[in-house]
């Protein structure tokens, strides 16, 4: 009976030995965890952004000139051509002044003519001497002059109501279309900011906008090109090239203006249009790129888990550029350091630690 109750003694702790052993390798199992080596990617990132399309050139119509509109040759929805005469204002006191001025130009001319010619006899009759006095010869030279005086200060008259003749007669400033109308024929048409005629807009090239957020306005463009696509043409993506960037930061929104050129030649955009544009923004440099489970957001920072000497090291770190499951990081971190796929708080500094690579 003794030697049976040693012998259950025997197999009862032998259990038990094998219990713990297999808790104990368990444990150990536990604590190994997946990590892997840092290192440097390209940081690409896609943004989509609201785009602003724009006539390349916009102009607001003014007379320059007070005048009734006699003649109105465009309407809205009409393109025209640089130089093409869009409305004609009538000004009846400007062609009576510039009747009168070329009616006084043409006395002061024959004028001038008359006096050059008695000049021009006295002056060779006065060659010969004691035939013509020199006060006479003087005097008609005077006369002369003065004639002349005249005669190029009513020419100068003429032109410049001439000039504002040519005001009555609005042409278009560049080639363009016709996108507003603000007057009728008959209608009295003043010279102030707000007495507007037309707007023309300039549609073959249009200009198409975004603004760019502060954080991203250091990247590189890919190809410098905008990929945009509009409700009015489903299914469709245009392109557009970078041409210009504003330079400075708007205070209020923290963005930055760039602005593209697209050739609108098969006429496919208009101004005013809602489209969604998408950037392919590159960093400059390399960056750590990381397993968005890597970063630990605590209270108070971020880090992630490092492995060092088989020993927990939390490093703080900076979040950029997130893409998909993938984040940007910065920290005091070199390649080759091993961090963990998942990194967690419980995981306290200085805590054993055991890796497998993934």
């Amino acid at each position: 009976m003794k030697k049976t109750f040693i012998s259950l003694s025997l197999i009862l702790t032998f259990l038990m030995g094998c219990q713990k052993e297999q808790e104990i390798t368990k444990v150990e199992a536990d604590q190994t965890k997946p990590a892997f080596l840092l290192k440097t990617e390209e940081v690409i990132k896609k943004l989509s952004i609201p785009a602003e399309v724009l006539p390349f050139d916009q102009a607001t119509i003014h007379a320059k000139m007070e005048g009734y509109i006699s003649q109105l040759k465009v309407d809205i929805g009409d393109k025209v051509k640089k130089g093409q005469v869009l409305l004609v204002l009538d000004a009846p006191e400007i062609n009576a002044q510039y009747v009168e001025a070329k009616a006084k130009y043409m006395e002061a001319k024959a004028n001038y003519e008359g006096s050059q010619d008695v000049f021009q006899r006295i002056e060779k009759a006065s060659k010969t001497d004691g035939v013509i006095a020199e006060s006479e010869r003087i005097t008609a030279k005077n006369k002369m002059l003065a004639d002349e005086s005249l005669m190029k200060s009513t020419k100068a008259s003429i032109n410049a109501y001439g000039q504002l003749l040519s005001y009555l007669t609005i042409k278009a400033p560049f080639d363009g279309i016709i996108t507003e109308r603000f007057v009728n024929v008959g209608d009295f048409a003043g010279t102030s900011s707000q007495d507007k005629l037309l707007t023309i807009e300039s549609v073959d090239t249009m200009r198409v906008r975004v603004y760019v957020p502060e954080s991203y306005i250091n990247f590189e463009l890919e190809e410098n090109q905008l990929v945009f696509t509009t409700d009015a043409l489903v299914g469709k993506e245009l392109k557009a090239k970078l041409s210009r960037k504003s330079g400075s930061i708007d205070k209020e929104t923290r963005t930055e203006l760039w602005e593209f050129t697209y050739e609108n030649t098969a006429d496919l955009l208009k101004p005013g249009m809602y489209t969604m544009g998408q950037l392919s923004l590159k960093r400059k440099s390399k960056s750590f790129v990381v397993p968005s489970t890597a970063v630990v957001t605590a209270m108070e920072k971020q880090f992630v888990v490092k492995s060092m000497h088989e020993k927990v090291e939390w490093i703080e770190v900076k979040q950029g550029i997130t893409n998909n499951n993938k984040v940007e990081i910065f920290g005091e971190l070199k390649e080759g350091d091993i961090l963990l796929v998942r990194g967690s708080e419980e995981l306290k500094p200085g805590t054993s630690l055991k890796v497998a690579l993934k």
